[in-house]
């Protein structure tokens, strides 16, 4: 990519989230710069796609379990409620 007109931003991440994705990068011969450019390229041209912010059904099961342990105040079948936001920050 050319370096015309280019910005410098910054990011915070674990350091342990950056290095796995950079290795992911790497193996398909990207570099963390040129990922991020394309995916802001494409938001820039394209909008977010369209599901975006619809939860799968993994996502959808787990808050129905934590709402139905909140309401009948019933044990959490994936283990117990500090596993479970500890999950959520993962």
């Amino acid at each position: 990519m050319q370096n015309e007109n280019l910005e410098h931003i910054t990011i915070n991440i674990q350091s342990d989230i950056r290095a796995r994705a950079q290795k992911e990068l790497e193996h398909d011969g990207f570099t963390l710069s040129e990922y991020l450019q394309l995916v802001l390229k494409s938001v820039a041209n394209n909008g977010l796609p369209e599901d975006f912010l619809t939860p799968n059904s993994e996502v959808t099961d787990s808050i129905l379990e934590m709402v139905d342990h909140l309401a009948k105040n019933e044990p959490l079948l994936g283990g117990t409620a500090e596993e479970f936001e500890r999950s959520l920050n993962e």
